[in-house]
């Protein structure tokens, strides 16, 4: 019983290691995240006044005060980042003052929102393993804009950026978080990804007006936001766990879609402004349908596209209703609606041009018509399969929705409430995401990536969780009709739910550190061996370029780095290849490479033969210290390189030497280290070594 009881307790201790005490620092994040999150909401309150939406309004601010620092960047390049950051003080100000009556209120949901979300805002300012493309663009960005104190321009290149022309708004956010820090942290944008989650939640007061068609009392919205938390576990399940606490823009781009789709929907059931195409435009969904392009170049499409699907619905609506098929009136009505993508065009158009004239480069465009994928549209169709059968959650989605549709049919098409259109419009929504992907493979993404269909389901997350949020507000619909003790017993025990899920799932959100420290200190040795402005080769031949890619994030601005790693050839290596490889760079630095190729690059095959002896020598990932005190270290660092991927490797040159060491700090080196070798050595430390140990090897 004994192993089993321990084995269960390090698997809970382990569960929950990321709700510990928090840090001062990680407290001050917290605080600096929150106060500017509330000074968002406030800003969107002093821009759309007291109707707004309370569950938009820190996207509103978001979208106003961003928009407004790329328009000043156009026509002033090189504005602070902490111009926009005064402008929206001033603007949350005006914003208190003009929501002075229902700030009480609003704080209470907000507070009532992240509270329910809290075990995850937890998990998220922990977090200390940041994933691939953090290292390569998203945390670049914010890493860019805390070191400029700008947009980038032509005169202040970003280094070691894979998309330095993707949209900084997030970006922005963790610059200024960083500001009061006074350094860099990964977690912060993490931190926000929960808190515009909580927002989600806020929309039930609005949807249970309508269920009710009355205004919705306080306990009611508790209610449901109880229930609707579940979706922030769909949003995870879509995502991924550990992404929902990462620097993509995906997480909250996701939640951004939902919300642009929730005030269509709420704007197609009550005949609003945009239903009836009023030229009295309304505002908030303007700056909603703008809202998506300050996260992720691909905000245009699924902004026109979401347009596009209501206007279809209105134009269906508008035929039912007339009876008849006026052109006239069709057209003027959509010409109407066409304005309200307007405001997002000309911001595209702006960015597309600061990006042009500051020689930024350009990421994902068309690919000329050679390079095109449709020859091998079925490997892509295979490829779309399988990523959708490891990850079924949309699909899952998209089936129930279709089942309840061809019930619906085979019963006569009975009347249904109004919130079951919801139902077909979020599966429209997924169709044509996941066409426009596939689209996307075909003329867009190199054949390797296109035939894998990467990351097709975060592609298509957006329209998983809209289909997802419909579901649960008809679900909703129909517990609104059940006794109150049922409601508060349903919403209690989803809450409930929820909370045990975050917490059996902790470990797997809140990632132990897996990437190897010493990686950073790689970066810190080149920058004091390279010059500054100069380009560096890493070889990652025995791995994917993962740890290249931390290496070339941490030299930061230093210099420019770029890796080859194992997917570069699946021939031998050659000198040529080798030779190739290196052209236009001023140094070649070897991260990992097979024993053939270590000659190639200078490495005496003694050295070779006396690596592969010692990985004989010693037992797999097991501690060896490696002493090489004499001379360069040259030795010592191909003996490392030839053992670090066989087990944990401690190197000690003549830089460690320190001048009158004692006996006791000699033999502090051996501490956590199960073996020694020393290739070269003082006589004085070999004496130490012999005379305290039985045996050295």
């Amino acid at each position: 019983i004994m192993p089993s009881l321990v084995g269960s307790e390090m698997c809970i201790r382990d569960r929950l290691e990321g709700f510990r005490a928090l840090a001062q620092t990680e407290l001050t994040i917290l605080a600096a995240s929150l106060v500017i999150f509330w000074a968002l909401a406030l800003t969107g309150r002093a821009v759309f006044g007291p109707a707004a939406p309370r569950p938009v309004l820190s996207l509103l601010g978001l979208t106003i005060i961003y928009g407004l620092f790329v328009v000043g960047s156009y026509l002033y390049p090189g504005l602070s980042v902490y111009a926009p950051l005064i402008l929206m003080a001033v603007l949350a100000c005006f914003g208190l003052w003009r929501s002075r009556h229902i700030f009480t209120q609003d704080s209470l949901y907000m507070a009532v929102a992240l509270v329910l979300v809290s075990p995850l805002i937890l998990l998220a300012l922990v977090v200390n393993e940041p994933l691939w493309d953090d290292f390569t663009h998203w945390l670049v960005s914010a890493q860019y804009l805390i070191r400029e104190g700008h947009l980038p321009t032509a005169d202040s290149v970003v280094l070691n950026h894979a998309h330095p022309s993707y949209p900084y708004a997030r970006a922005l956010l963790h610059a200024w978080v960083d500001g009061v820090l006074g350094s860099f942290n990964i977690t912060i944008q993490g931190v926000f990804n929960i808190f515009f989650a909580s927002t989600l939640l806020l929309w039930m007061p609005r949807w249970l007006s309508v269920f009710l068609e009355r205004r919705a009392l306080f306990h009611e919205s508790l209610i449901g936001m109880g229930c609707f938390s579940w979706l922030i576990i769909l949003w995870a399940a879509l995502l991924s766990n550990t992404l929902i606490v990462s620097s993509y823009a995906d997480p909250i781009y996701v939640i951004v879609m939902v919300h642009l789709f929730f005030a269509l929907g709420l704007d197609a059931l009550q005949k609003g402004r945009f239903f009836h195409a009023s030229v009295s435009l309304d505002p908030v969904l303007i700056c909603l349908f703008v809202a998506p392009i300050i996260l992720k170049q691909s905000g245009l499409y699924f902004s026109v596209m979401m347009l596009g699907l209501f206007w279809l619905y209105s134009v269906i609506e508008h035929i039912k209703e007339a009876r008849s098929i006026r052109g006239g009136v069709l057209a003027q009505k959509t010409v109407i609606q066409v304005l309200y993508l307007l405001p997002m065009l000309c911001l595209h158009l702006i960015w597309a041009s600061y990006v042009s004239t500051q020689n930024i480069k350009a990421s994902f465009g068309v690919r000329a018509a050679e390079f095109w994928n449709f020859d091998v549209l079925h490997h892509i169709l295979a490829g779309v399969g399988f990523q959708m059968a490891a990850r079924p959650y949309a699909a899952l989605g998209a089936i129930i929705i279709i089942v309840m549709l061809i019930l619906w049919v085979i019963k006569g098409r009975s009347a249904q409430d109004r919130t079951f259109i919801l139902l077909p419009l979020s599966l429209g929504f997924f169709l044509l995401t996941a066409l426009f992907q596939i689209l996307a493979y075909c003329v867009a993404f190199t054949e390797y990536e296109a035939m894998r269909a990467a990351s097709f389901n975060r592609y298509i997350a957006p329209s998983g969780l809209i289909m997802w949020s419909a579901l649960l507000l008809y679900f909703i619909r129909a517990l609104t009709s059940k006794p109150l003790m049922r409601q508060q017993l349903v919403s209690a025990g989803l809450v409930l739910f929820f909370l045990i899920v975050v917490v059996s799932f902790a470990d797997k959100i809140a990632l132990a550190r897996r990437l190897n420290p010493s990686l950073i200190e790689t970066a810190e040795m080149m920058k004091s061996s390279y010059k500054k402005g100069e380009k560096l080769l890493i070889l990652e031949l025995l791995g994917n370029g993962i740890e290249a890619t931390v290496i070339r994030f941490y030299l930061d601005s230093h210099m420019l780095a770029s890796y080859v790693d194992n997917n570069r050839t699946r021939e031998k290596i050659t000198p040529a290849m080798l030779a190739k490889w290196a052209e236009g760079f001023d140094h070649v630095y070897v991260h990992s490479a097979p024993d053939y190729v270590l000659p190639m690059v200078g490495v005496p095959k003694e050295m070779v033969m006396l690596g592969r002896s010692l990985r004989e020598r010693y037992p797999r990932g097991e501690r060896l210290l490696l002493l090489d005190l004499i001379g360069s270290g040259n030795d010592g660092n191909v003996l490392s390189l030839m053992l670090k991927r066989h087990m944990n490797i401690t190197l000690l040159t003549r830089s460690d030497l320190k001048s009158q060491m004692t006996e006791a700090d000699i033999m502090g080196w051996l501490q956590g280290h199960q073996h020694l070798y020393i290739h070269t050595a003082p006589e004085q430390i070999k004496q130490v070594f012999e005379k305290n140990l039985t045996q050295v090897r």
